[in-house]
């Protein structure tokens, strides 16, 4: 065995079956689309600025721009996005689970208090972002939305991903559009401690920031609906 493996990198035995090395990928291509956050910018305006190409992304920046509100209005979620088996093997990669403690009438709004929000939100995208825990055969009839930063739509490449994922923005009018709809169906899924509650996450601490936030509370009584909670172990 090389220094090299014996103190910095541990290699994975050859033997690992296949369906755990399936797991394992799943688990990267999440991390990819994390990185398009950072990546996506980048290679838009390396198209535009160094490659005869530049008018694609030309007219896919006027297209975001364009389309820049879509994240208050429902957002674009694709169902053949949120069912690709990679999804299946990201969430047995943990593995991640959803319990069902309650049947959900599914004439009903429903807004969910999602805890904790983690560094990458693992367990918000498991369980709602994508079937890879079926929340449709567990819920039927009510359509998961999960609530981002406004901003995270101006971003090339990532705004795609989230929006195919059933991602909306978090801002109250964003709410208030899916909470309204009176033929029911829709649960609005929020993290309300955000990104500030991401940077205390660390193995054998819980910490919760809601003192401050409640302003989905008081939107969800504005429209006549529960608040449930959905925590993450």
């Amino acid at each position: 065995m090389s220094i090299l493996s014996q103190k910095f990198i541990k290699f994975a035995p050859l033997c690992i079956p296949l369906s755990r090395r399936l797991e394992t990928l799943g688990a990267v291509v999440y991390l990819f689309t994390w990185g398009l956050s950072v990546l996506g910018p980048g290679i838009t305006l390396y198209i535009l600025f160094c490659t005869n190409y530049w008018y694609i992304t030309a007219l896919y920046f006027i297209w975001i721009f364009y389309d820049r509100n879509i994240g208050s209005e429902g957002g674009r979620r694709s169902e053949f996005v949120r069912k690709w088996p990679i999804w299946r093997w990201y969430c047995n990669y943990f593995p991640i689970r959803l319990v069902k403690t309650v049947d959900l009438d599914p004439s009903k709004n429903y807004l969910f208090g999602f805890h904790p929000h983690g560094y990458f939100s693992n367990g918000l995208h498991g369980n709602f972002g994508c079937e890879g825990t079926d929340v449709s055969s567990l819920f039927p009839g009510i359509k998961m939305s999960f609530l981002t930063l406004n901003f995270n739509f101006l971003v090339p490449l990532f705004r795609e991903i989230i929006l195919f994922s059933g991602g909306c923005s978090v801002a109250r009018e964003s709410m208030n559009y899916l909470l309204s709809k009176r033929s029911g169906g829709n649960g609005v899924v929020i993290i309300p401690g955000g990104a500030r509650e991401a940077l205390e996450a660390s193995p054998g601490t819980n910490v919760l920031y809601l003192r401050k936030r409640k302003g989905f509370i008081k939107v969800a009584i504005q429209n006549g609906y529960n608040v449930y909670i959905s925590c993450h172990y």
